[in-house]
């Protein structure tokens, strides 16, 4: 336990970017510092080259010029730019030392799971706090934006459900809907194999999604259920036109009292009111990260946003980037896609965290996840010989 806390403290520069809201305590200067201090031990974590680092690295150098040139004349766009171009860096280098680092590799898996063992506890104990505690105003570090209420294991959002008052639980993310992601995808492609309270995590993970009261946790499980079935009888690109088509609808569906899905549809009619207006050039390179939109609300979806902001152009590189950090799972793009239509999960460490993950580490052998035949001297999950014939999750 003492070696799985040193890793939280190790990975703690990704808690302190969004989707966190610890983003918000600590200066800028600091957590920039702490990324590019994580970044560099991640490199030197191999000093084995290969071929795809120089994908990466002209990718990532292709990115960051072109966002300099459409936020040259604003310090604020070239600042986020930088951030922005900083989180991919990241996501690339513990990409390749997650990939021929096997302690490396322990280190982040132990993060992650440790992560979100604590996680949908610390939801449980912030509603029994707010219960027994909460009238007293004992706990209240931010201003109440939003109408969030703290604790000290997490922040609540109230509302109201067919008549009923719910305290919608989602630790300190940002909002509900991106830990409900992360649940959701921990319930399906989180393996037996490395974890040994599997029982414990996969529950945990299910009351954690549900306390979030979001509909994407709820979307989110039934697409990966049609997706993992293999008693349904449609080719792999049928399912996910079929995926696409439900997270659209139900984006058009306020199915749940309390879901925020009407707001976000509204959002996304604002994309479309600005693109009619945006020159081809914007179009392919972006207006800037600090472009203002002409409306008080943001476009809800990262896809959109990203689209207005950095253009078709740059948006496809990041495809690009994400295939190659995906080693070309089909199934990654799923996910990538199904967040991109929620939120905004490129901008985010902690997404890249996941994504490498499941790039790196699951496999699919005779219908049961295993990991990744590459790691040695791991305890009970030892393989000591190459698996044969194992395939890909989305072979």
């Amino acid at each position: 336990m003492i070696n799985k806390l040193k890793n939280i403290v190790f990975f703690a520069p990704v808690l302190y970017y969004p989707p966190f809201q610890f983003t918000y305590t600590a200066p800028v200067w600091v957590r920039v510092s702490a990324i590019i201090t994580l970044i560099f031990f991640l490199f030197i974590g191999t000093k084995r080259f290969i071929k795809k680092d120089l994908i990466f690295i002209s990718l990532i150098l292709a990115i960051y010029v072109s966002f300099i040139a459409v936020n040259k004349g604003s310090l604020e766009g070239i600042v986020t730019s930088s951030s922005i171009v900083l989180t991919y860096v990241f996501a690339y280098s513990l990409s390749r030392v997650v990939e021929m680092n096997i302690k490396v590799k322990k280190k982040v898996i132990d993060f992650y799971m440790l992560s979100f063992s604590i996680i949908p506890l610390c939801s449980v104990l912030s509603i029994i706090y707010y219960m027994m505690l909460g009238q007293f105003h004992l706990f209240n570090p931010y201003t109440e934006a939003y109408n969030y209420l703290y604790t000290p294991f997490g922040v609540l959002l109230p509302k109201n459900m067919f008549g009923f008052n719910i305290y919608r639980s989602f630790f300190y993310f940002i909002e509900p809907v991106f830990l409900s992601f992360f649940y959701a995808v921990n319930i399906f492609y989180i393996p037996r194999e490395v974890n040994d309270k599997y029982n414990y995590f996969k529950l945990a993970n299910i009351i954690g999604g549900i306390l979030t009261f979001s509909y994407l946790f709820y979307v989110l499980i039934i697409v990966l259920l049609f997706i993992k079935s293999k008693s349904i009888s449609f080719s792999f690109f049928q399912k996910i036109i079929l995926v696409i088509l439900l997270v659209l609808v139900s984006q058009f569906i306020d199915f749940l009292a309390f879901s925020s899905a009407s707001d976000r549809l509204y959002r996304i009619g604002l994309f479309f009111s600005v693109i009619k207006d945006t020159t081809a050039l914007q179009f392919m390179f972006g207006r800037g990260f600090y472009s203002y939109y002409g409306f008080d609300k943001n476009f809800s979806a990262g896809l959109f946003t990203n689209i207005y902001e950095m253009g078709v152009i740059n948006f496809v590189f990041i495809m690009v980037f994400f295939y190659y950090l995906s080693n070309r799972r089909k199934y990654m793009f799923v996910l990538f896609f199904i967040a991109m239509l929620t939120f905004d999960p490129i901008k985010l460490p902690f997404f890249w965290v996941l994504m490498v993950l499941l790039s790196n580490v699951y496999f699919e052998k005779n219908d049961q996840t295993l990991i990744n035949n590459n790691i040695n001297k791991w305890g009970k999950y030892l393989l000591q010989k190459p698996v044969a014939n194992y395939k890909y999750i989305s072979s």
